[in-house]
């Protein structure tokens, strides 16, 4: 059996207000800034992890997002380790 001596990440979890705000259907840009740095995340890192471009990374920063699908993709990358 494997066993790991390195302690697993925890990311830093959604708050309420996050959640209150995804089921709004929005993600606001002041809420994806704190969430990737709270978590570590680059720009760069953030859209190779997602297969998106660094533009529309900066554009989500800047105006959020929208749409229940698109919110919760959002949080659950914002939320795992950085790659």
């Amino acid at each position: 059996m494997l066993t790991s001596t390195r302690t697993p990440f925890i990311a830093r979890k959604a708050s309420p207000d996050y959640l209150k705000t995804s089921l709004g259907l929005k993600l606001t840009g002041k809420s994806v800034v704190s969430l990737m740095r709270a978590n570590g995340h680059t720009i760069r890192g953030f859209a190779q992890q997602m297969g998106i471009t660094i533009a529309r990374v900066r554009q989500v920063r800047a105006n959020g997002v929208h749409g229940m699908a698109y919110v919760w993709d959002w949080i659950e990358a914002l939320q795992e380790a950085p790659k």
